[in-house]
């Protein structure tokens, strides 16, 4: 804030001018309050088309990451007696990704990669503690390398998706 000779006589913590959940919408109308240091953010309410784009999108990027998963799979010598697992594994891993996601979102982090990080660490160490109790006579060092390269390019994919679309 400043005084009339425009001089700073307060600087506000970082506020978002994002809506208050996951499929809100704002009006474009903000109220900083100075000395409670506080920004309402005037929404519209639950927008239904947000709501109905993320289901299509979210089943396209369960599938698009089932794919890379179990090609991935293929270099580290897991394909031919793992990839169905690897291919259920990760359709069921996604799907409570994604279902995960919007409370967190809401509640929790209220930013998309903050809580995207939250849930592929968790994606990550539940994937790999499986595929080790699941995958008979493969050494841990390669399951670790495949869930960590399988992981990081489905991130990867996400992370350009989101760049191209945001």
């Amino acid at each position: 804030m400043l005084d009339e000779a425009g001089n700073i006589v307060q600087i506000s913590k970082t506020l978002s001018l994002n809506a208050n959940s996951l499929f809100e919408y704002t009006l474009g109308e903000f109220h900083y309050n100075a000395k409670e240091d506080t920004l309402d953010v005037k929404s519209g309410g639950a927008s239904v088309i947000g709501f109905l784009l993320y289901v299509p999108l979210s089943i396209l990027g369960v599938i698009i990451t089932c794919v890379l998963e179990r090609l991935m799979a293929w270099p580290f010598g897991l394909g031919k007696h793992y990839g169905g697992m690897i291919w259920r594994t990760n359709m069921v891993s996604q799907i409570l990704m994604r279902i995960a996601y919007v409370p967190l979102y809401a509640v929790v982090f209220r930013q998309y990669w903050n809580a995207v990080i939250f849930l592929e660490i968790l994606i990550y160490a539940g994937e790999f503690l499986f595929y080790c109790r699941r995958m008979d006579g493969v050494s841990r060092i390669r399951i670790l390398l495949y869930t960590v390269a399988a992981n990081s390019l489905s991130l990867l994919i996400s992370l350009v998706f989101y760049k191209l679309y945001h």
